[in-house]
Order: C-alpha cells, then structure tokens, then sequence
C-alpha cells in the first residue's frame, strides 16, 4: 500500500469510526427496514437531491436515491428485497470522480461521509477498514460479511473514474450474489 494512501485510509478510517459513534448501530442479524433506512439516510447525509419511491404507483421503480454534494457527484441508492419491499435489499454508492485537468471540483468529503455513514450502518466494526480500503484501493474487488456480498467496481469514463460500491444482502434469492450464496 502507497504512503498517501495510508494517509488517506487512516483519515477516512478515521471519520468512519467517528461517524460510528453518533449513529446507532443496527443490531446484528436484523433485516434493516427500507422506509427507515431511507428516512436515516436523508437525515444524516442532507441530500441535495433525491428520489423517493411513490408509494401509491407500486408499479413504478421503488428504489430511493440521494444525491450528495453540491454537484451530484455521488449518488446512495437503496433498492427493497426481491422478496419483501418493506426490507432493504441492495445499497449501492456511485461515486464520478474528476480526472486531474477536469476543471471540476472533486467533493470528497461528502464521500467520504457518505462512505461513512453506510459502513456504520451496515457493517460490523471487524470489516469497516476493509470497505474504505477497498473503495480508496482503486482496484476492483469483491468480498463478503455475514450479512452483504460487497463489490466495487471502478471504471475509465474518459474526463472521470466512475466508482461504485454495491451491498447485496446475502440470501438465496439473489441471483449472482457474488458467488457467496451457500456460505455463512
């Protein structure tokens, strides 16, 4: 690992657990809740833009969005369980990040608070290090907690790197649950 990114994973390692500490930890083993999921989301993120699911057209998308930063350069976005729409399922954070000569502003503390608040709400204290690790590697990986399959994902969009973590709850109706379906 890189000196500056040791820097960087300590900093952010840094505020994630800081962030742990104001937000209550969901108990283990708990399915989250995707109404109250969201309404925590638009509390503690102050979202400058989002999507909330229309509960009277059940027929139209059902996944929440909020968009982070003064340019919308992330997006949190929850999508409900297959099974159950009143749980939350996958948790994605999409993440465009400006290549030097872009002329626009990276925010990386709202991604960095962003990045926060999903591992203090989603993962246990053991595995927190490795999601910011995985998320400021740059590299693609994939691993697992009792509880998500977790992905991340970068890509080359040209003027920016789009970058994008995604939780998949691990239960058998997931199809391609990260190859994580049978095991604890």
């Amino acid at each position: 690992m890189s000196p500056l990114l040791r820097v960087a994973t300590a900093f952010v390692c840094a505020s994630v657990l800081s962030a742990c500490v104001g937000l209550a930890p969901r108990p283990s083993g708990d399915v989250p809740q995707f109404k109250h999921e969201m309404e925590q989301a638009v509390k503690e993120l102050e979202c400058t833009g989002t999507r909330i699911p229309p509960e009277q057209y059940p027929a139209q998308p059902q996944h929440f969005t909020c968009g982070i930063g003064v340019w919308n350069t992330a997006h949190l976005t929850y999508e409900p369980d297959i099974k159950n729409p009143e749980h939350l399922g996958k948790v994605k954070l999409v993440w465009k990040e400006w290549k030097e000569g872009a002329h626009i502003v990276d925010e990386k503390e709202e991604i960095v608070k962003a990045l926060s608040f999903i591992t203090a709400r989603f993962l246990p204290n053991e595995r927190k290090t490795d999601l910011v690790e995985m998320f400021f590697g740059k590299r693609g990986r994939a691993t697992m907690t009792a509880e998500y399959g977790i992905r991340y994902v970068r890509s080359d969009m040209g003027m920016a790197y789009g970058n994008m973590i995604e939780l998949r709850p691990r239960r058998k109706h997931y199809l391609m649950d990260f190859g994580f379906i049978e095991h604890p």
